[in-house]
């Protein structure tokens, strides 16, 4: 109750939803989430028990079963995050993301395949893209950090373009 929906099945098959805005074609369909903002075609549509998350366009947060306080603007932001307290912005920004937490991503594919690393900054197209686990690393810079990976790059602070992109042993 106290939702404010606009959309064809928008918060349709929900139960139990209450205190969210849903916008768009089949957004936020399945769940029993509360406070949170959904915008967009298929946006938030496999969360179950999500809590004040914002999701902001084509697929954001969309098969996120749970995840709570997490933002994700950009055509599949976050696409399938569960973990908590994460920011992407950015078209595939954080688009494999899974337990993910604590991280914040401004840029196209940024921190994209980060499936399970936690407390990262990416800035930049491609920042920190194809890094599976990182944890507590800042990049900044066009793909700045882009291959970077647990064993090799972890409480890194890599600035500019393509800083530390090829990274393969030690940490920074």
């Amino acid at each position: 109750y106290h939702n404010t929906v606009v959309g064809y099945c928008a918060l349709g098959c929900s139960t139990g939803a209450s205190w969210n805005t849903v916008m768009g074609h089949q957004a936020m369909i399945n769940n029993v989430c509360e406070c949170n903002t959904v915008m967009g075609y298929q946006a938030m549509i496999n969360s179950v028990t999500g809590i004040c998350n914002t999701a902001v366009g084509m697929y954001a947060l969309r098969n996120g079963t749970e995840g709570d306080q997490n933002v994700a603007v950009g055509v599949m932001a976050g696409y399938g995050l569960t973990g908590q307290s994460n920011t992407y912005v950015g078209t595939c920004s954080g688009q494999f993301a899974t337990s993910a937490g604590c991280n914040t991503a401004l840029g196209r594919s940024s921190l994209r395949f980060t499936s399970t690393g936690d407390c990262n900054v990416a800035v930049g197209y491609c920042a920190l893209g194809a890094a599976p686990e990182v944890h507590c690393t800042v990049a900044v810079g066009w793909c700045a950090g882009a291959k970077i990976n647990s064993s090799t790059g972890n409480s890194g602070v890599h600035i500019g373009a393509f800083a530390a992109q090829n990274l393969t042993t030690g940490q920074c």
